[in-house]
């Protein structure tokens, strides 16, 4: 039986995909595609009478509570029971953090095995940004960037700043400034607290970074945040964990010169693999024995 993964275009998964190939017996692949068009493919194999993916990547806390109560995804106690406790001893689940391991449950119930956790920070260059960096990694409150960004003297060609605003990003990347406001984005009542007027002030002070962009940041996702770092066009951005083998590649003529620093309170999230529940039990078995592997 061959199995095949769905996932999105990040370097932490090109990782994962050249361990596949490395083992041919596992008769697995994985399919990437562009992060902007993943989630629609993934609820369409979810919601069809057979999910075409034996496996798909999914960020814990975000989607899994939803997917897990459409009844979307194989709960693991369900399946674990039919596979070799060799299998499962070799794989030491207990080895993995408890907040780790607790943002792959939901409802008492396991639905995904943990690959990356990932969260925002803050890419700056070092020679054109001076921060205090003794007592380790700088943090950076959002609301203090105009003032930091403001002062800067920079070359003709390298602006202050890019943001992640592309609409499959800017939701998650406004969050540490949603919260630098004092905003949430649920009430006790679990309802959306996007007109609140912290929302608003948070919103309102993210649109007027623009004045630091360039003028297509609106544009910009992961391989945009990369680029400009890359080339020398930024002096600053946020980006994921998981990017920092694309910031850092050897092949970047700033990388020395780059440093990294925090948001007080980051967006972050545990990527993990989940089975659809949309496919025969010797189907969900097969594919949770490779993820054990």
């Amino acid at each position: 039986m061959k199995f095949e993964i769905l996932g999105p275009d990040d370097p932490a998964l090109q990782v994962i995909n050249a361990q596949l190939k490395s083992h041919p017996e596992w008769e697995t692949s994985l399919k990437i595609i562009p992060w902007a068009a993943y989630q629609p493919e993934m609820l369409a194999a979810l919601e069809s009478s057979e999910s075409p993916y034996q496996a798909v990547c999914i960020p814990g806390h975000i989607w899994l509570p939803g997917l897990a109560d459409g009844a979307k995804l194989a709960a693991f106690e369900d399946l674990l029971p039919r596979l070799a406790h060799e299998r499962i001893r070799a794989y030491g689940a207990e080895d993995i953090l408890p907040s780790v391991a607790a943002e792959c449950r939901y409802a008492g119930r396991q639905y995904i095995l943990p690959l990356f956790t990932d969260g925002h920070i803050l890419y700056y260059r070092k020679d054109l940004i001076h921060l205090d960096d003794s007592h380790g990694v700088p943090l950076i409150n959002p609301k203090d960037l105009p003032a930091l960004l403001g002062k800067l003297t920079l070359n003709e060609g390298t602006l202050p700043l890019a943001l992640k605003a592309h609409p499959s990003e800017i939701l998650t990347d406004w969050l540490p400034y949603l919260w630098a406001f004092g905003g949430e984005i649920f009430n006790a009542e679990n309802e959306a607290q996007f007109t609140s007027p912290q929302a608003i002030s948070a919103l309102d002070f993210y649109v007027a970074l623009k004045r630091f962009c360039p003028p297509n940041t609106n544009t910009y996702g992961n391989q945009e945040i990369g680029d400009a770092l890359k080339s020398g066009q930024v002096a600053m951005a946020a980006s994921w964990g998981g990017q920092a083998a694309l910031i850092f590649d050897e092949r970047n003529p700033y990388r020395e010169q780059i440093g990294t620093a925090l948001f007080p309170t980051p967006w972050n999230a545990t990527w993990g693999i989940g089975i659809p529940a949309n496919l025969p039990l010797a189907t969900q078995t097969g594919m949770l024995s490779v993820l054990y592997a």
